[in-house]
């Protein structure tokens, strides 16, 4: 925090560097997470120079390092009772899914109980919720005229924020997970082929699942 101050000091005003020192210094004493991301944050952030001249910094990584305080934030606003049923719900009723040609991985949620949905979208706060019927060709497959509420998460930060959340409380769909964060951490970098090989392992992976549920 010292070396954020003297940063801060050093660059001048920074709408955006001074929100940041700020959030950092309100949470410092909150949490040991957000502790630990403090380090990070300093060492990413701020390179002092002892000398008059103004500190140089990577606006790219303070942007970074900002969502990542977001998201450890956001985790550590749900109790590991909240997390666990989440998770439960998500190894049950989710789709955790990559499209085949190179686009933004998606979870769906999906229930015929839509005040469950609405409740679990209000909890979270990410995503876009929606209500659909079965057409009418569709309706032998579903076995249902209910109303279907379902709520997809898109947003890469999003998605980063829920399968964090969801991570270490998953059973089912640990995999899919694993390979849903690579994804998010590295979309914009990954070539046609690596997104092809990630989704050859999904498409393994789900029909491992498939099999093991059948049986």
């Amino acid at each position: 925090v010292k070396a954020a101050i003297v940063g801060r000091k050093k660059c001048g005003k920074s709408s955006l560097l001074n929100k940041l020192i700020e959030e950092i210094m309100e949470d410092y004493e909150k949490t040991k997470g957000i502790g630990r991301t403090i380090n990070a944050v300093i060492k990413g952030l701020f390179y002092v120079k002892c000398s008059e001249h103004a500190c140089p910094i990577n606006l790219k990584q303070i942007k970074n390092l900002e969502k990542e305080v977001e998201i450890e934030k956001f985790i550590l606003s749900f109790s590991p009772v909240k997390r666990a049923y989440l998770a439960g719900f998500y190894d049950g009723e989710g789709c955790f899914f990559i499209p085949k040609a190179k686009s933004r991985p998606r979870i769906f949620l999906a229930n015929t109980n839509t005040k469950i949905i609405f409740d679990i979208y209000k909890l979270l706060g990410l995503g876009k919720l929606t209500y659909t019927r079965p057409k009418p060709k569709h309706r032998s497959k579903f076995k249902t005229y209910k109303l279907i509420g379902k709520l997809t998460v898109s947003d890469l930060i999003e998605l980063k924020k829920l399968l964090l959340l969801l991570y270490p409380y998953l059973q089912v769909k640990k995999e899919h997970a694993d390979l849903m964060l690579y994804l998010c951490n590295n979309y914009y970098s990954i070539s046609e082929d690596e997104y092809n090989r990630i989704y050859q392992k999904y498409i393994a992976v789900s029909y491992t699942h498939l099999r093991a549920h059948e049986t």
